[in-house]
């Protein structure tokens, strides 16, 4: 029997709440790509069958009579997160120079270490977390777009930002992203990211690449960009060899955090 969408996404908040963390729901918005309601809705459904426990806020992980399912953890995906970021900050963004970070976790443990280390530096961004961490940087000059205050993402967001963005100038934009395939190139199941994605990536002279390994050889059903428009992309060292290779065949400058 063909699962709909509605159950592909429930599956999905299942996995995740099956590492044992309490998840809130502007998390599973910015993993998911869709409204707060909508995971709402899915969390009060699955509550109501007993796969889920609701807390305020977000829900709890399930158990069964075997204990807890044994799915990957997200606090791996944090450490991936986190392995990129030090590679990040550490080789590929020089000394005064402007930067876009996008919003994500990636791009927030990377504000962290401009942060802790005083890193002279101008950023860009729309990420209200990363706001928070660097206006207090005083080796940061700090940029914040405008637009409405999208609580599920954490993030500003408006339609006018492709004419905000033609009196603005990075040097690197680093782009989060969600799935990347030889066959589909950057792509995101999410109707509006795309048109920001690519504004940011029209106002950098180079854009890099952000990809969790484990968000490698997906797709989604909105294009953002190709392989030509990528300067490079980073991964974490846990990245599959063989869906490496296939990248970099496709033309993918791919880049290995801890190598």
């Amino acid at each position: 029997m063909k699962c709909s969408k509605a159950d592909r996404r429930q599956n999905t908040i299942i996995e995740m709440l099956s590492t044992g963390k309490t998840i809130s729901v502007e998390e599973f918005c910015q993993t998911l790509c869709c409204s707060a309601s909508t995971i709402r809705n899915d969390l009060n459904h699955l509550a109501n069958i007993g796969k889920v426990t609701r807390v305020f806020g977000g829900a709890k992980s399930i158990q069964t009579k075997g204990g807890m399912i044994s799915l990957p953890d997200s606090d791996e995906e944090n450490r991936r997160s986190r392995e990129i970021a030090a590679y990040v900050t550490e080789h590929l963004i020089p000394l005064q120079s402007t930067i876009i970070l996008d919003s994500g976790t990636t791009c927030l443990e990377i504000a962290r270490l401009l942060a802790k280390n005083n890193f002279p530096v101008s950023v860009l961004t729309f990420s209200l977390p990363i706001i928070n961490i660097l206006a207090e940087a005083e080796a940061v000059n700090l940029y914040s777009f405008g637009g409405f205050y999208h609580m599920d993402r954490g993030a500003f967001f408006d339609d006018y930002i492709e004419e905000h963005t033609k009196l603005l100038h990075a040097d690197i934009y680093f782009m989060i992203t969600s799935s990347v395939s030889p066959e589909a190139g950057f792509t995101i199941s999410c109707q509006d990211k795309p048109i920001t994605e690519r504004s940011l990536m029209r106002v950098a002279t180079k854009t890099i690449a952000l990809c969790n390994s484990s968000n490698i050889s997906k797709s989604g059903y909105r294009i953002i960009s190709d392989f030509t428009e990528i300067s490079s992309m980073v991964t974490d060292s846990e990245a599959n060899q063989e869906h490496l290779q296939k990248l970099q065949d496709a033309g993918l400058n791919v880049l290995v955090a801890g190598q």
